[in-house]
C-alpha cells in the first residue's frame, strides 16, 4: 500500500569522472542503480547492455552506477570510456 511505504532513499557521492552526485536531483523518475567493478565478469557482460537501456529510455529513466572495487576512480574511469558508459558512477 502506498501508506506503507518508506520515504526515498538517500544516495550522494563523488563520481569516477570528480563530479558530484545527488539521488534526489532525479526524484519523480524511475532511477536504475547497478553496483559494479571493472573486474567483475557478469558487470562487463551488463553493462553495454545498461549503456544502451540508457540511451533508450530518454529523460524518463536516469541510470547511476556505484563503483565499488576499483582501486582508484580513474581505473572505474577508464573502463566506463572503453565501454562508452554516459551516465555517472560513485566512486565508493
Amino acid at each position: 500500500e502506498v501508506g506503507d511505504r518508506e520515504g526515498p532513499i538517500e544516495l550522494s557521492g563523488e563520481t569516477v569522472d570528480g563530479d558530484t552526485y545527488d539521488l534526489a536531483d532525479q526524484r519523480g523518475k524511475v532511477v536504475v542503480v547497478n553496483v559494479w567493478w571493472s573486474g567483475c565478469g557478469p558487470c562487463i557482460k551488463e553493462m553495454p547492455m545498461l549503456t544502451e537501456a540508457d540511451a533508450e529510455t530518454g529523460d524518463d529513466v536516469a541510470f547511476v552506477g556505484i563503483n565499488i572495487r576499483d582501486n582508484s576512480a580513474a581505473d572505474a574511469q577508464v573502463f566506463e570510456d572503453r565501454l562508452g558508459v554516459d551516465y555517472p558512477s560513485i566512486y565508493a
